[in-house]
């Protein structure tokens, strides 16, 4: 079962059914990480603490390019932003997440 180290979360959203969307900070990620950890930094941890699903989107613009912003606009979207600048919409329900604009 995959584990997230709750030191590193930065951010967090809550859901009604008490899961929680959850960003960890990977911006001073160490080296020895690989860079598919770092890029896909954004978590569905159930209410009793099991990662349900982790972000899965394609390759980032540049190396090493985290998550940094997640967002549940009013319309019920979940809006994340990597350090590239790029704006992903994401799937609540699967962690799928579709680049939706250059935000820089």
């Amino acid at each position: 079962m995959k584990t997230i180290d709750l030191k590193k979360i930065s951010k967090e959203i809550r859901l009604d059914n008490g899961d929680r969307i959850v960003l960890l900070d990977m911006l001073a990620a160490d080296k020895s990480l690989s860079s598919a950890s770092i890029d896909q930094n954004i978590y569905r941890v159930s209410a009793s603490g099991d990662v349900i699903w982790q972000v899965s989107a394609g390759e980032p613009v540049y190396d090493r390019s985290p998550f940094t912003g997640i967002v549940i606009e009013d319309d019920g979207v979940l809006h994340a932003y990597r350090w590239d600048g790029t704006e992903y919409i994401v799937d609540v329900q699967s962690g799928e997440a579709q680049p939706y604009r250059l935000s820089k």
